[in-house]
């Protein structure tokens, strides 16, 4: 969940003082909006391994409330997220790289890492 951003994070999208806080998630908006798809050059890859680090972290809190809700509405409201979650394809920690192109900003590159906390 996005609990603190700044100028900068709302222009990737955002605006995030103007959604309901349960869609301040970069997997529900990765998944919901359709300009993601867009934007991200390499989105059914970076889809994957986003979904396969939520089914790790689902998994190692079955029966939690909050993670049955989230993929209950993701598989409601995303045919993409429902086809993967079928998968039930499981990834750890995670790094890489991805490009997105902004419609007003232009072309932007990023290098992302996940931390798992315990």
């Amino acid at each position: 969940m996005i609990l603190v951003w700044n100028e900068a994070a709302s222009a990737l999208p955002g605006e995030f003082d103007s959604m309901p806080p349960e869609e301040r998630n970069c997997l529900w908006r990765f998944f919901k909006l359709p300009e993601m798809q867009k934007r991200i050059e390499n989105w059914e890859e970076i889809a994957h391994k986003s979904l396969a680090q939520f089914q790790r972290t689902y998994d190692r809190y079955a029966g939690d409330s909050l993670f049955e809700e989230l993929a209950e509405k993701l598989q409601a409201v995303s045919p993409d997220f429902k086809r993967m979650w079928s998968n039930h394809d499981v990834l750890g920690k995670d790094y890489g790289y991805r490009e997105e192109n902004h419609p007003s900003i232009g072309k932007m590159a990023f290098q992302h890492c996940t931390f798992q906390v315990y």
